[in-house]
């Protein structure tokens, strides 16, 4: 399910897709021009295949945002 102005919204499944969540991170580097959406995973019958990645880079890594999107005018 994704959150959208308060409200969970369902997101069926499509056989045989591969999902990357990429998060709050891309919001941030984007300075919000691509927006990581809030979701949840629920529970459903039949198989699921979850393979969760966490990067954790070392305390010293420096980030920092895109430039490119800076100047991006969002219209929502």
């Amino acid at each position: 399910e994704a959150e959208y102005e308060g409200k969970w919204y369902p997101i069926p499944p499509i056989e045989g897709t591969l999902i990357i969540n990429l998060g709050r991170m891309l919001e941030y580097f984007t300075h919000g021009v691509a927006k990581g959406a809030w979701h949840r995973v629920k529970a459903h019958k039949g198989d699921r295949i979850s393979w969760p990645f966490f990067l954790n880079p070392s305390f010293d890594a420096k980030f920092g945002r895109l430039d490119e999107f800076k100047w991006v005018k969002i219209t929502r």
